[in-house]
């Protein structure tokens, strides 16, 4: 992919910490867990994050986009206009002041 470190934020506490846990996960959500971690492998470092709404309102425009359309979407480089927008918004809640 060209990516060799990534972070990955998501804004549910507990599939951060099922993600990030060295033990195997059990719960109904394992499959999606386990596809996660063999994906990260590939890259020299993937960091999993928490991060809460306020701070992550990106991924809420993306999956609102995805879902207005009728066939499968994957932004490689860029984004829908609305995404981006917000995406920018995100970047500058992450910085220090």
């Amino acid at each position: 992919m060209g990516l060799p470190e990534v972070v990955v934020e998501g804004d549910s506490r507990s599939i951060i910490q099922k993600l990030v846990s060295q033990t195997a996960d059990l719960s109904s959500v394992r499959s999606i867990i386990s596809d996660a971690r063999q994906l990260a492998s590939n890259f020299r470092h993937c960091r999993f994050t928490f991060v809460g709404r306020t701070g992550n309102e990106a991924a809420h425009a993306m999956a609102i986009e995805g879902r207005t359309g009728l066939v499968d979407c994957f932004w490689v480089e860029d984004g829908p206009p609305s995404v981006l927008a917000v995406a920018a918004s995100d970047r500058r809640f992450g910085e220090p002041p």
